[in-house]
């Protein structure tokens, strides 16, 4: 399968900001990849340290892998990308970093620690990207 980024489909502001999640719900609900997690989601892609910051902030609404217990993250998303859907790392930066609006569905997560798939699948909320279930 060819993945290019020109490809993907782009949705308008006004259509995108009907799946923005509200800030009260991001804080109770999402977890926030920090810092440290961005950095190491720019190392996973061969990208330049800071290079993800204009992206973010980058939430996850997954919970924890049932098998290593472990706080699941925007990190093991893109680990899921990569490694289950065969994305190359190019695609994935673009995605994180472009300008083009896209609503995607929910997705189910791999743990990057244990390897362990998620039960449920994943919620994710960020700058131009966002999920089309975000409750």
């Amino acid at each position: 399968m060819q993945y290019d980024y020109d490809l993907v489909a782009s949705v308008d502001a006004e259509v995108f900001d009907r799946y923005r999640v509200p800030d009260d719900v991001l804080a109770r609900h999402y977890t926030v990849s920090d810092r440290d997690d961005v950095r190491k989601i720019e190392r996973l892609l061969d990208a330049q340290e800071g290079s993800l910051d204009a992206g973010g902030p980058y939430y996850l609404k997954a919970g924890q892998c049932a098998c290593c217990g472990r706080s699941l993250t925007m990190y093991d998303f893109v680990f899921t990308a990569l490694v289950d859907a065969n994305h190359p790392k190019s695609f994935v930066y673009q995605i994180l970093v472009g300008d083009k609006k896209i609503i995607q569905s929910p997705r189910r997560v791999r743990c990057a620690t244990c390897g362990t798939p998620s039960s449920q699948k994943a919620q994710y909320f960020m700058g131009q990207y966002a999920c089309e279930d975000n409750t």
